[in-house]
C-alpha cells in the first residue's frame, strides 16, 4: 500500500527530498540506530548538567550529515512543531521527538522548509507550553461536597504506599481475569520460542494515576508486563523444576525472577518510579529504554505517544512483541493523526519474521495481539540491527 499523497510542496526543493528520504526508506537504511541514540543522549545529560549551555546540538540525519539544532527553554523551535497530544509525556525539556516517515514525507511536522533539517528523523525540543498537558482513559468517580471538602485537605498526588496499594489490586485482577490466562495459555504453548527471554521491554504504559485519579489503561499495561515477567522466568532455564525444588527446600519462592522488567515513559513521575522501581523494575529514561531492547526481548508497546513501531522495528528484533491489533484506519501507514503508525517496513517484518496469535479483548488493553518470532532454519546467522552510522546500511 503506498503512502498518503504529499500536500502541496512549501517549495521547488521539496519534492527531490521527499524522493530522496522516500528512497532511503525502501532501500531499508535505519532511520534509528543505537548510535544515534546514544549521541542524542549524551548531548542531552551535558545540557542537562549545564555543560552544553552555549553550543548547539549535533545531530546526524539520514544522510550522514551533521545537523546543528539551537534549542532554546524560553523559545518555540522556528522549524519544527510537536503535532503530538501532550499526555505528560514532555512535562519539561529537552526530550527526544521522534519523527516517523510519514511525518518526514509529509513534512506536517514543519513550521518551514529547511533542506537540510528535513532529513533529520529526530529533533530535539522544549514544550511549547509548559504544564500543558492532558491525559486519556483517566479513571473518574463522581464527587460529593464530603469528597470535595476531603480532596482540599488530601495532598494533590497519591503517597507510594497509596499508589502501591491501588496498583496490586489492579494488578490481582489482571491476573485473575479471562484475559491473562488466555494469553497465559498462548505464552506456554510457544515456551520452546519464548524460553530465553531475557527481560520485558514495556514502552509508554503511562503514568500510574494523574493527581489523585488512577488510570486503569495505565495499571493494567503495567500489570500485564509484571505478569510476563513472572511467567518467562518461569520458562527460562534456570528456572527448572530441579532448581525449584532446592529453592523450595531453602524456603525461597519456587521461581526467580532472572528476567528483567524495563520500563521507560518520560510521563512517569517521581511516585510512579518510587512505585514500580520498588516493586523490582528497571526504569530508564529515554532513549535508554529503546537501547535495552534485543533479539532476546519480549516488547510491550500499546497505543504508544511516539512512533515506537518503526523505533523497534530499526534496533531490534525482539523475541516477542504485544502491540496494538493492526486496524488500518486507526494505525496503519496512511493514517495522519496517528502517532505510532505502521509503516511498510513494520508490516514487512511482522509478516515475514514473526507468527501472529490474538489476544482477547479487555477493556483496560482494548483490541491487543501477540507476535512471536519465528524459528530460524538451523545455521542462519541473525541479523545486526542498526548498530551504527546512520550513513552505514545494515
Amino acid at each position: 500500500m503506498s503512502l498518503r499523497p504529499l500536500p502541496d510542496p512549501p517549495s521547488p526543493e521539496w519534492a527531490p527530498i521527499v524522493e530522496s528520504i522516500r528512497k532511503q526508506y525502501n532501500e531499508g537504511l535505519p532511520f534509528f540506530n543505537r548510535a544515534l541514540l546514544q549521541r542524542v543522549a549524551l548531548q542531552i545529560h551535558l545540557y542537562e548538567n549545564g555543560m552544553l549551555t552555549n553550543k548547539p546540538y549535533a545531530i546526524e540525519n539520514i544522510r550522514g550529515d551533521l545537523v546543528s539544532l539551537d534549542i532554546d527553554p524560553d523559545t518555540e523551535s522556528p522549524v519544527f512543531k510537536d503535532v503530538r497530544c501532550n499526555h505528560g509525556d514532555r512535562k519539561n525539556g529537552p526530550y527526544i521527538y521522534y519523527r516517523s516517515i510519514q511525518s518526514m514525507l509529509t513534512h506536517r511536522d514543519m513550521k518551514q522548509f529547511d533542506a537540510e533539517k528535513a532529513f533529520l528523523p529526530l529533533v530535539v525540543m522544549f514544550p511549547s507550553a509548559a504544564g500543558r498537558c492532558h491525559a486519556h482513559h483517566v479513571h473518574e468517580s463522581r464527587s460529593t461536597s464530603a469528597d470535595d471538602l476531603q480532596a482540599s485537605i488530601l495532598p494533590t498526588t497519591f503517597y507510594p504506599s497509596e499508589l502501591t496499594t491501588i496498583f496490586n489490586l489492579d494488578r490481582r485482577a489482571w491476573e485473575q481475569s479471562e484475559q491473562y490466562a488466555y494469553l497465559k495459555g498462548q505464552l506456554e504453548a510457544h515456551s520452546d520460542r519464548l524460553s530465553q527471554i531475557d527481560s520485558v521491554v514495556a514502552l509508554g504504559c503511562g503514568s500510574l494515576a494523574h493527581g489523585r485519579a488512577r488510570c486503569q489503561f495505565a495499571t493494567t499495561q503495567h500489570a500485564l508486563a509484571f505478569s510476563l515477567r513472572k511467567v518467562l522466568s518461569r520458562m527460562h532455564p534456570e528456572n527448572s523444576r530441579v532448581r525449584q525444588s532446592l529453592r523450595q527446600a531453602r524456603k525461597k519462592e519456587p521461581v526467580d525472577l532472572v528476567v528483567r522488567g524495563v520500563l521507560q515513559d518520560p510521563a512517569y513521575t517521581e511516585v510512579d518510579e518510587a512505585v514500580l522501581s520498588d516493586m523490582g523494575m528497571e526504569i530508564y529514561k529515554d532513549p535508554f529504554g529503546f537501547l535495552e531492547m534485543n533479539d532476546n526481548s519480549f516488547v510491550v508497546s500499546i497505543d504508544v505517544n511516539t512512533p515506537a513501531q518503526q523505533i523497534i522495528e530499526n534496533l531490534a528484533r525482539p523475541a516477542a512483541i504485544i502491540r496494538m491489533t493492526h486496524v488500518e484506519e486507526l494505525n496503519g501507514e496512511n493514517v495522519a493523526q496517528c502517532t505510532d503508525p505502521s509503516s511498510s517496513r513494520v508490516n514487512k517484518m511482522l509478516l515475514e519474521e514473526y507468527d501472529l496469535v490474538k489476544l482477547r479483548y479487555h477493556e483496560h488493553l482494548r483490541h491487543i495481539c501477540l507476535y512471536i518470532k519465528k524459528q530460524k532454519p538451523e545455521g542462519k546467522a541473525g541479523s545486526n540491527r542498526a548498530s551504527g552510522s546512520s550513513s552505514t546500511k545494515n
